[in-house]
């Protein structure tokens, strides 16, 4: 879903048919590893990937399992 556009969490809510809660907490799990970043927009917080640390994470977990080609 954040792959199109950065979100706020009652659109995130919206599109994904749960709970506020649940989605707010989804994105405390998310954002802790830095795999979505946010910014505040006056009174809202939206949310986005973190395409360069995702990057990263694909890379080393491609590396550990002997995905990179090497």
């Amino acid at each position: 879903v954040l792959k199109r556009r950065a979100l706020c969490v009652t659109e995130l809510t919206s599109q994904l048919g749960i709970s506020q809660s649940a989605t707010s907490q989804h994105l405390r799990v998310l954002k802790d590893a830095r795999i979505v970043k946010f910014q505040k927009r006056g009174l809202h917080v939206y949310y986005h990937l973190d395409v360069q640390n995702i990057a990263r994470i694909h890379k080393a977990t491609s590396k550990l399992f002997g995905l990179d080609g090497d």
